[in-house]
Formats: structure tokens, sequence, C-alpha cells
């Protein structure tokens, strides 16, 4: 609790965190595997590939380093994706009203995704969530801030945030490494794709099982 003191800057991952987009992804996936002549995977076998980018995911599926073939797969699995898939996708319970108590809080809200930015924004949209950020910020589409880490340097450097006032929310390792490398406290939930023991090893410096503990955690003291 120590580390969550003093924030004032909250930056989230989207996928398994705040929406559950499991099954666009995974159906995009598969559609990408399938047009390729691979093994395509049942559905839960695919369930790791949300978190970690695109790239990082078709490389070990189709254990190869050949980006040509990578860039394909992630063309194929976006021509699915961004038409229906990305609406395949729902709020987990309770979201809204987390972002809305955080912002009326006086926590500025940034958005920190390996999805696209542009993807990111149409999901937020569609669901009304956008409203309450202040900042959205993810990948490129030509792979720019495919790190996290890198992402995060990114931002606390355009608005000379100081690492020690903001918090990385997220439900995976790599939510957790991002905010570590960066000198971020980190909180992972459990709601998302992410184990406990993936989180805690990742470096987690909290981890939060339900969306309402993590509301009461973050709260200021007056509103407790």
């Amino acid at each position: 609790m120590q580390k969550l003191q003093g924030i004032d800057h909250l930056f989230l991952d989207l996928d398994g965190t705040l929406t559950d987009p499991a099954e666009g992804i995974v159906g995009g996936i598969q559609y990408a595997l399938k047009k390729l002549g691979g093994d395509v995977p049942e559905f839960d076998d695919l369930l790791w590939c949300i978190g970690p980018s695109l790239r990082i995911s078709f490389a070990k599926l189709l254990n190869t380093d050949d980006s040509v073939l990578i860039e394909r797969a992630v063309d194929l699995y976006r021509e699915v994706y961004t038409v229906t898939g990305l609406f395949e996708n729902e709020p987990y319970p309770g979201i809204g009203d987390f972002l809305a108590h955080s912002k009326s809080n006086g926590y500025t809200l940034m958005l920190a995704t390996a999805k696209p930015v542009d993807v990111a924004k149409r999901v937020l949209e569609h669901f009304k969530l956008d409203l309450h950020f202040d900042q959205i910020y993810g990948s490129s589409n030509q792979g720019k801030f495919d790190d996290k880490a890198e992402l995060l340097a990114y931002m606390l450097d355009k608005h000379q945030l100081t690492a020690d006032r903001c918090l990385m929310i997220g439900d995976t390792m790599y939510d957790m490494a991002a905010g570590s490398k960066n000198k971020i406290a980190s909180a992972g939930v459990l709601w998302g794709y992410g184990s406990y023991e993936q989180l805690a090893d990742a470096g987690a410096d909290i981890i939060f099982t339900t969306v309402g503990e993590m509301n009461r955690c973050l709260s200021r003291p007056a509103d407790i």
C-alpha cells in the first residue's frame, strides 16, 4: 500500500483490464493462421495471446523470426479484427463506475495499450469509456511502441511526469514489467488473462482480485 501513496496518474491497460476482448482477438488469430495454412489451435489454447503485441504472439505461433511472414499474419488478423472483431468485446462489470470514480477523485487517466491507438480509440468510443480518459496511447500499425516499456517511457517524457506519481494497472506480466522498467508502481488485476503467480513474478506491487477492491483501494482518504 505504501507504493500507492501519492499517486496522481493512472496508466491503464485495455485488453483484459478494462474490457474482455477474447472472442475478437482469438477469432482474428485463428482466421490469420487458417489463411496461412498452418495449424489452428483451439480457442482456449490462444488466450495467452491477449496481452503481448500481435507480432510477439505470431512469432511464437508460427515459430519464426521472419518479419515478412509475421507482418503478413498481422495484416490477415486485421482483415477481420478491424471490421468486426474489435466489437466482439465487452467492458468488465464495474469498470465504467471505476473510471468515473477515479476521474472524480482527481486522477489523470491515461490509456497505455499495445493495441494500435486508432483501434483502441474505436473500442473505447464504442463503449463510451473514452469520456473518462485524459489521454489515449497505444502502438502504431507499423509496430512503434509494441514494447509497452517504451510506450510508458514516452508518456512520462511527453507529459513530464515523475514515475513515483504514476501507477500502471494491467492484467499481464508485460504490464508489470513495463512499469518496473520505468520505476512506476504496478497493480495487477486478476479478472483478465494473467495469473497471480505471473503478475507477482513480474514485479506487481499490489494485485487486485475484483474491480470493487481496486476502486476502494484507489479512493482518496476523504472518500473511504
